[in-house]
């Protein structure tokens, strides 16, 4: 069993570095769990709908304790913690093999879930905390890479401190020059629609004048 403890606290500990040097966390978080926790708190929210508070928030809760189990990160923290804790019952403390067992496996449960909870409380602060793509519409934005007609430009637009670069084409499929100004007139998906600011100015001026 040391043995098997000690493979679990190595390749536990491997994985946890390895996402932290990769993108801290941060693209992890898109390989690791955006599909399974996206999907299992979507669950979770609408199927608090139609009940009341308490059940709401009950069955919530039930719905991410049964999803983190499909989340390579609780997987990662559990080996790690579990053997972590395993290895030293069974090295230093001496115990029996279904004592180390036990509290291994629940040391590894609580660091999992604990770890699971902990990035998806980080994570709904973060989203909610900014701007979303809705607050963007009306907006202006700058072109970084030009695109030809009906084709897929790169713009960037700063609101509320924050930077945010989107893909984006025009509401006619006409093309995108770079370091022209636009305006973010919508989101189709990802995927933002303007038009140039001039454009959109245009019938603005034109109805001034004629005032």
């Amino acid at each position: 069993m040391f043995s098997i403890y000690l493979f679990s606290l190595i390749f536990g500990a491997v994985l946890i570095v390895a996402s932290l040097v990769i993108g801290s966390n941060a693209d992890a978080d898109v390989g690791l769990d955006v599909d399974t926790d996206a999907s299992v708190e979507g669950v979770g929210d609408s199927g608090q709908q139609g009940f009341d508070t308490e059940h709401g928030e009950a069955h919530g809760s039930l719905e991410g304790f049964a999803g983190a189990f499909l989340s390579l990160r609780f997987w990662t923290y559990f080996l790690c913690f579990g053997g972590l804790v395993g290895t030293m019952l069974t090295e230093f403390a001496e115990a029996d093999v279904n004592t180390t067992a036990i509290t291994a496996a629940l040391t590894g449960l609580i660091a999992g879930q604990g770890t699971v909870a902990l990035f998806r409380l980080v994570s709904n602060y973060t989203m909610h905390d900014g701007p979303t793509s809705r607050d963007y519409i009306g907006k202006a934005a700058r072109v970084l890479m030009s695109a030809d007609a009906d084709g897929v430009a790169k713009i960037r637009v700063q609101f509320q401190g924050s930077t945010v670069d989107y893909l984006a084409r025009t509401t006619d499929g006409t093309a995108l020059a770079a370091d022209i100004t636009v305006m973010i007139v919508g989101f189709e998906g990802t995927t933002a629609i303007v038009i140039e600011e001039a454009k959109g100015l245009a019938p603005t001026s034109n109805n001034n004048r004629s005032s």
